[in-house]
This record gives C-alpha cells, sequence and structure tokens, in this order.
C-alpha cells in the first residue's frame, strides 16, 4: 500500500526491476561513505556523554550505560553489517533500524535526565538531520524514524512531564519542523537523483539507437574505430571474399509496380539478404539500385577458405530467398551473382554521412562476374572456384568477356558435396 502511494507520488517506479536499477545507483554506490559515516557517528554519539553531564551533572552515569553499551555499539554494529556484501543491498533498512534506535535511545536518556527534555530537542534534530542528510534514504524509508522520533520524543516528556507544559510545545514545534524539513529535503534530494536516472535512461537509450545506426552503417570493428577518435580509416586485406547480386528483370518490374510497391519490394528483398549476411559472418557493404554488394574475410580470422565458404553459402541463400519471395508475392523475382576472391583496399569515406566501402581491382572482376552470370546462377571467377571445388561442384563454363577486365575463366557454383 505504502510503495504503491510512493509510486503514485513520483518517490518510486511501478517496475520492480527499474526500481532496483536505480536502488544500486542511488544507494549502493554510496555504500563505502555511508560506512565511514556511520563509524564517525558511532564515535560523535558516544562522544555525547559529556553533552549529558552538562545538563544534568548529577544523574548523567544513570544513562552512560545505555548510551555507551547500547546506543553506540547498534551504530557501530550498522556499519560492521555493511562489511557483508549479502547484506549490502539493505544499507537503506540497517541505517534506519540505527536511526530509529538511536531517536528512541535518545528519548529514554532525555526522560533520565533533570531539565533532559527542556534541552534535548536539539540533539534530537541533530540526529535526525545527520541521519537524513548522511545517508542515501528514500523517503519511503524516512517515514519510520520520523514517526519514532516524534511520538517517543513528545510522549515521553508528556507522560512525564505536565501536558500542558509550555515546553511541549516548544518541543513539539522543533521536532516536528525538522521532521518535516528533513522530509522535504529528503524527497527533494530522491526526486533529483530520479529525474537524473530517467535522463539517463533516455541518454542510454539514444545512444543504442545511435550505434544500431552505425552498426547498420559500419562493420562493428570500423564503428569502434571511429568512437575510439580514428579519423582516417584505410585498410589493405590480401584475400577477401567479395559477391555482387542484381534482381533479374528489374527494369520490367519497375513497369508493372507502383514506386511505393517497387520500394517495398526491394525492402523485403535486401531485408532478409541483410539478415542472412548477418547469420554468416558476411558484411553488407552497399546497395546500388537493384546491385547488392557484400564482403566475407574484412574482419576473419580465419583462411581464405573460410570466408569463401561462408560466401558461397550466402550466395546459396541469396537465390533461396528471391525464389521464396517469387512465390510469396507471385512476381517474377530472380537474381544472378558474381563471386571472386582477392585483395581490396576498405574504409571509410565521408565526415556528413560515413559510408564503408571496398575497392581494387577485385571489386571490379566480381561486379564484372555478377553482370556475366544468368537468371538463378552464381557465376565465379578462377580464384573463387579454386577455393570452393573441394566442397562444392564447380562447373567449368569457359572463357567470358569481362567488361574492362577481357576473357577470363569462369565456373558455375553448384551443390555442396557430400564428405568423403
Amino acid at each position: 500500500m505504502l510503495r504503491q502511494a510512493l509510486v503514485r507520488l513520483g518517490f518510486g517506479f511501478a517496475d520492480e526491476a527499474r526500481e532496483r536499477q536505480f536502488v544500486e545507483r542511488f544507494v549502493l554506490i554510496h555504500l563505502r561513505t555511508a560506512q565511514v559515516f556511520l563509524v564517525l557517528t558511532g564515535i560523535l554519539f558516544g562522544g555525547f556523554f559529556i553533552y549529558d553531564r552538562a545538563v544534568d551533572p548529577l544523574h548523567w552515569r544513570n544513562v552512560l550505560v545505555l548510551r555507551e553499551l547500547v546506543l553506540t555499539p547498534v551504530i557501530f554494529a550498522a556499519a560492521a553489517a555493511l562489511l557483508f556484501r549479502p547484506l549490502q543491498p539493505y544499507l537503506e533498512t540497517i541505517v534506519v533500524i540505527a536511526l530509529t534506535v538511536c531517536l528512541a535511545g535518545f528519548a529514554v536518556i532525555c526522560a533520565n535526565l533533570d531539565h533532559g527534555f527542556r534541552y534535548g530537542a536539539g540533539g534530537m534534530l541533530l540526529i535526525y538531520f545527520g541521519g537524513a542528510a548522511m545517508f542515501p534514504l528514500r523517503l519511503g524509508y524516512l517515514i519510520p524514524p520520523s514517526v519514532v522520533a516524534l511520538a517517543s520524543y513528545l510522549g515521553l516528556e508528556a507522560w512525564l512531564h505536565h501536558p500542558q507544559s509550555d515546553i511541549l510545545i516548544v518541543n513539539g514545534s522543533l521536532v516536528g519542523t525538522g521532521i518535516i524539513i528533513g522530509a522535504l529535503a529528503t524527497a527533494g534530494r530522491e526526486l533529483a537523483a530520479r529525474r537524473e536516472f530517467q535522463t539517463d535512461e533516455a541518454l542510454e537509450q539514444a545512444r543504442a539507437r545511435v550505434d544500431d545506426l552505425l552498426h547498420s552503417m559500419l562493420p562493428r570493428e570500423i564503428v569502434t574505430r571511429i568512437q575510439a577518435g580514428e579519423t582516417t580509416i584505410a585498410d589493405i586485406h590480401g584475400e577477401v571474399s567479395i559477391a555482387f547480386a542484381d534482381l533479374v528483370g528489374f527494369t520490367e518490374l519497375s513497369r508493372r509496380l507502383s514506386p511505393s510497391q517497387l520500394v517495398d519490394l526491394l525492402n523485403k528483398v535486401f531485408s532478409r539478404f541483410d539478415a542472412a549476411a548477418s547469420r554468416l559472418g558476411i558484411e553488407k557493404i552497399k546497395t546500388i539500385g537493384d546491385a547488392y554488394m557484400a564482403v566475407g574475410g574484412l574482419s576473419s580470422q580465419g583462411d581464405a577458405r573460410d570466408h569463401a565458404d561462408q560466401m558461397a553459402q550466402f550466395a546459396f541463400a541469396m537465390r533461396d530467398i528471391t525464389a521464396d519471395l517469387s512465390r510469396e508475392l507471385d512476381l517474377p523475382i530472380n537474381v544472378r551473382i558474381g563471386v571472386h576472391v582477392g585483395p581490396v583496399v576498405a574504409g571509410v569515406i565521408g565526415m556528413k554521412k560515413p559510408a564503408f566501402d571496398c575497392w581494387g581491382d577485385a571489386v571490379n572482376m566480381a561486379s564484372r562476374l555478377e553482370h556475366a552470370s544468368g537468371p538463378g546462377a552464381i557465376l565465379l571467377s578462377e580464384p573463387a572456384a579454386a577455393r570452393l571445388k573441394d566442397r562444392y561442384a564447380v562447373e567449368p563454363r569457359g572463357d567470358a568477356d569481362l567488361k574492362g577486365i577481357g576473357r577470363s575463366s569462369v565456373f558455375l557454383l553448384g551443390r555442396r558435396l557430400a564428405p568423403a
């Protein structure tokens, strides 16, 4: 009931997991400070026997045992309890128990000293304010010691002295006002901490969205390097697998479909390509119209055969994806693919809209292979065929005249061979 009321007033989160995260931040980061404060409080509280003696030189020894052998050890016990890890999450509870015992005990001390209540309100407020100010307490945890402070001090004073005593009114005003001020200060501190927590949550979510956007545009390793401060990123990769894929008959489809339908189709195709690339460890480089470029081996720690095999699996996945979508949408969708293995230079270009790209003759070779390929075919260069021939059916297709490159041996990628 109390928790629900505090949540409605803004002093709690309805989600218990979120509330635990807040408590860990608001309370437990102050653990060491709280331990130090408890030790200092124990020393100060124990040393205040001088105050008892000043108030009542004749009877101060009557409360010395209570102060030194009961109340002060409670404070030190609270500090010692926080040394044990299983008890540390209960920091607020431990502090509140110690604070409540000390407030009630101090009221008893005042009751056993002549004129104790006449001078005790200041000491009661000192204990209360010290607990509220020095320890990271949420408002809900300050309610029990507040009730004990007011009830024990004024209740004992009214019981032991004349209820119409003018000092009772003065003490009631002092202690009551002090409790209100302490509660307001605690509430303000907690609300500020909760606002800061929510702001940090929003910032973290925004950072996560930015990271997701960056990772969708750039390889993870490149993002890490940019965030580390690198401004010029250009790497030479001695051997990678490059694939170009192109939708067959896209020009005809663009005449049949509306612009929104065309964009929706490309989004469906390339989104599934992206998912397959992520699953197989292939890096999507870019899309140009209906063409899709991907590279394997940019961050691989294995040999060339590993990324070549991954690229072969990705090529088959792209072919299967377009075939599935063709059946789903009842459209003549097909793909042609070219795969080459060779060296590239990879880096980030642009400042306003940075883009990761690859350059080199190997990129041009893969692009030309894609143009020379046929619907549903995966055309390989000689280096790519050499990497895959032991694990896949690779069919020689003679020489092809590749624009800007000349006559080159090409191969058709077939099914995966069964293990020997």
